[in-house]
């Protein structure tokens, strides 16, 4: 079984020094939370920083978003779930209300990959082993 997850998503608040202060702010009042994933979603440019600055720590990064293109190339702007691991995020925020909102997406647009239609997935997971609870 699955444990459960608790995240913040930050949306687009915080400095990168506001946000490194915030996540250290939060590491001891979630030491002893075994009982579920504590994830935190900060901004794209704050992801690395935050993401070094806790390692060892039971509190994981998130991205909030990712490209839907699996592999890198020409699109501008873009990230890519590996991309994304590469740097520290765990896990990627795809499908949320407000992009779908705001943007239009929807279920086939979203996800790395299109693996995940909506929700916290985990970065760069393959399908095969997401379904499978791995």
């Amino acid at each position: 079984m699955r444990k459960p997850v608790i995240a913040g998503n930050w949306k687009m608040y915080k400095s990168l020094g506001e946000a490194v202060d915030t996540a250290l702010a939060l590491k001891p009042l979630v030491a002893n939370a075994n009982h579920c994933d504590v994830v935190i979603a900060p901004v794209f440019t704050a992801i690395k920083t935050v993401a070094d600055r806790l390692e060892g720590s039971n509190i994981k990064v998130a991205s909030q978003d990712c490209s839907t293109e699996v592999e890198e190339g020409a699109h501008t702007g873009e990230v890519t779930a590996s991309m994304l691991k590469d740097v520290g995020a765990r896990y990627v925020i795809v499908g949320h209300s407000e992009r779908r909102h705001i943007f239009g997406e929807t279920d086939a647009e979203c996800g790395p990959g299109k693996t995940c239609k909506s929700g916290l997935c985990e970065a760069g997971k393959a399908p095969a082993d997401r379904a499978s609870g791995r």
